[in-house]
């Protein structure tokens, strides 16, 4: 077994003495872990009580294991990911599609200012801050379980362990595909493009007048 930057010497003799029986009682471990989240439990949707149920197994095992300062911490949480994104890019879109159909320049102010709401929310909504989609769809009751494992000896860094106790789906434009980023990159920049370009023919119908090419 090899072991890559294990430290100090006295780390990897430590890391080489695990044994593969203990391996194998970890593994069974887990195993039971899932199951009991899993099976037991069930699907675990966000504020959800089966993640309620799920926060209170983690506290529970973390007792269990000797962690100190254990605390369940609640906070409002979306119900889903999808629907204020999906609200927000929403009136977005219908906005740069009523300045493009409807060729008044009161139509293109109200799309500019509809269109900075949806920015305004999108980045605050992505930042957990709150924002106007919070108003129209509501969160609900989620929790943290955080704990403390403290130091065997004099402590030199501090390391932090996160998982999640929900079994929601990541949204696909949060997902790290590249395709996924150009799409939605893509759309976005077709529909600013088109919008920006009819605002500047409403607004100057002559080129000569235009402060910058239409094309």
């Amino acid at each position: 077994m090899t072991f890559r930057n294990a430290g100090s010497e006295a780390q990897r003799r430590a890391a080489q003495a695990i044994t593969p029986i203990e391996f194998e009682n970890d593994a069974a471990e887990a195993a039971g872990h899932i199951r009991w989240l899993a099976e037991t439990i069930g699907p675990r949707g966000s504020c959800t009580p089966q993640e309620r149920r799920a926060a209170e197994y983690a506290a529970g095992q973390l007792t269990v294991t000797g962690m100190e300062d254990i605390q369940t911490v609640p906070f409002e949480g979306a119900v889903s990911a999808y629907t204020r994104y999906a609200l927000i890019c929403g009136l977005g879109a219908a906005a740069s599609l009523a300045a493009l159909i409807i060729p008044f320049p009161i139509i293109a102010s109200a799309a500019a200012l509809l269109q900075l709401a949806a920015a305004q929310a999108m980045l605050y909504e992505s930042d957990f801050r709150p924002n106007w989609s919070r108003l129209v769809i509501p969160g609900g009751q989620s929790q943290n379980v955080i704990a403390r494992c403290a130091a065997s000896g004099p402590a030199r860094q501090v390391v932090v362990l996160l998982a999640h106790l929900d079994s929601a789906r990541t949204p696909s434009f949060n997902a790290s595909s590249a395709v996924s980023g150009f799409t939605a990159s893509s759309s976005a920049g077709s529909f600013s493009a088109s919008c920006w370009r009819r605002c500047s023919r409403l607004y100057w119908p002559s080129s000569q007048h235009c402060p910058w090419p239409l094309v």
